[in-house]
């Protein structure tokens, strides 16, 4: 059996120490910038679809869905304290408003008046389907052809009543909570998120 003097193991035992400090130390900085990259592309997602429903004025509940699943709950742990307080409650507060629109959204989707909207449409866009394939057209891409032609005349026209389509006042109420939505990413603690993702960071 080998023994070592008590200097050898006692020196040995602060280098096996310090890797597996370090070792810890380079695990948790990926941890760190493998969370702050999920928070960043789920912020900088919902962000341009607010942009987009802000810009357009466009909402539509069946595509536009603002977080998907829960990133900053599932991730803020590893997080926290690279952020001040006044940071992790922007943030915080940004993913609560985010959820609470999705919400709506969803809500919105399931509204009577949306749901015999879709119905309608899809009737009229079979009626311009049957039209089309019956008229003198002489091959399948004309006929084809006159039907989008139709309908995106019909789209075009229905989607400029918004009295008929969507219900009024939900839409309001949606509308008014995305322009409460304001840009994380702009911000110090938006930043600071793109410091940590980029795994070159500092606090």
């Amino acid at each position: 059996m080998i023994t070592f003097p008590s200097d050898v193991t006692a020196y040995l035992s602060l280098i096996i120490g310090l890797t597996a400090y370090f070792v810890y130390k380079r695990e948790r900085r990926n941890e760190v910038k493998n969370s702050a990259t999920v928070v960043l592309l789920a912020l900088r997602q919902a962000e341009k679809t607010i942009s987009i429903m802000k810009e357009t004025g466009n909402i539509d509940p069946r595509k536009h869905r603002l977080v998907r699943g829960d990133p900053w709950s599932t991730h803020n742990h590893l997080l926290a304290d690279h952020f001040d307080q006044d940071e992790l409650e922007v943030i915080d507060q940004f993913f609560k408003n985010c959820a609470l629109v999705d919400r709506m959204l969803e809500q919105l989707y399931t509204h009577p008046q949306i749901q015999e909207r879709v119905l309608e449409i899809q009737r009229t866009l079979c009626k311009i389907a049957y039209d089309s394939s019956i008229s003198d057209s002489s091959s399948i891409k004309e006929a084809y052809d006159v039907y989008k032609n139709k309908k995106n005349t019909f789209l075009n026209i229905t989607n400029q009543e918004e009295t008929v389509i969507n219900p009024k006042d939900p839409l309001d109420l949606l509308r008014n909570r995305l322009g409460e939505l304001l840009p994380v990413t702009t911000t110090t603690a938006g930043n600071q998120l793109k410091r940590l993702a980029s795994s070159c960071w500092q606090r």
